[in-house]
C-alpha cells in the first residue's frame, strides 16, 4: 500500500468510527428523562394538604393520602433492590408490578430505571384504577347486603 492508499483508509475508519459514536435520531423509540424531584415535591404537597384534612376533622381523607404518599415514596425506593433480588430481570414484568404497587411516584423510579418499566407501569396503573373503579362499587353493593 503507498501512502496515498493508506491516507484513504484511516480516513474511511475514522468516518466509520465517529458514526458509531454520534447518536442515530431515527433510530430511536422513545426517550424520557424522568427527575424524581417533581414527585417528590407532589408528595410533599399532598402530605401538606392531608395534614390540613387532618386539622378539618377529615381523618379517613387524611389517612387515605398519607398512606398513598407513602405507598408510591416506599415502592419507588423498594422496588429496585427487590426485584434483583427476586432475581426478576424482565422490565415489562418490574414495570407492572411498579405500576400497580406504586403508582405515579413508582411509575417515575421505572422510568428512570428503562424506559419499557416506564411505559408498562404507566399502563399498569392505568388498567389499575380502570379495573378498580369497577369492581369496587359491586364489592360495596354486595358486602352492604
Amino acid at each position: 500500500m503507498n501512502d496515498t492508499e493508506q491516507i484513504k483508509t484511516l480516513q474511511a475508519l475514522t468516518e466509520v468510527a465517529r458514526d458509531r459514536e454520534r447518536p442515530r435520531k431515527g433510530l430511536r423509540l422513545a426517550t424520557v428523562r424522568v427527575s424524581p424531584g417533581s414527585y417528590f415535591a407532589v408528595a410533599s404537597v399532598l402530605t401538606f394538604v392531608s395534614a390540613l384534612l387532618l386539622r378539618s376533622d377529615r381523618d379517613l381523607l387524611a389517612l387515605t393520602a398519607v398512606a398513598v404518599v407513602l405507598t408510591g415514596i416506599m415502592g419507588a425506593i423498594i422496588v429496585t433492590p427487590l426485584m434483583n433480588r427476586m432475581g426478576i430481570t424482565d422490565f415489562r414484568a418490574r414495570g407492572f408490578a411498579v405500576g400497580v404497587a406504586a403508582h405515579g411516584i413508582g411509575t417515575a423510579r421505572a422510568f428512570q430505571v428503562d424506559v419499557v418499566a416506564g411505559v408498562f407501569a404507566g399502563i399498569a396503573m392505568s388498567l389499575n384504577a380502570l379495573v378498580t373503579s369497577l369492581l369496587v362499587p359491586v364489592a360495596v353493593t354486595l358486602l352492604v347486603r
